[in-house]
């Protein structure tokens, strides 16, 4: 809850800073996407109870893939520092 919380601020503060222009790069649609799906799956686990079903938790595993985004992002500094070495 506590990374959802942390990812719903940074989608806000960006929507604040960027308006409309956030949605057009692919990178914020993906963390807006994972940020729509945490919600949705509180939402569901507070209405459901803890008798959620495999949807939700198809909706939790989708938010892995914002490593993908944190590994990428890593590899670009690793070609950045090699330049420099």
């Amino acid at each position: 809850m506590v990374f959802s919380g942390i990812y719903t601020l940074e989608f806000l503060l960006k929507v604040t800073a960027f308006g409309l222009l956030y949605f057009e790069d692919g990178w914020n649609l993906l963390d807006f996407s994972i940020v729509l799906f945490a919600l949705v799956g509180y939402l569901v686990e507070y209405i459901v109870g803890e008798n959620y079903t495999i949807a939700l938790t198809a909706i939790r595993a989708f938010r892995v893939t914002r490593l993908l985004k944190l590994i990428r992002r890593f590899k670009e500094l690793q070609r950045i520092s090699q330049t420099f070495i």
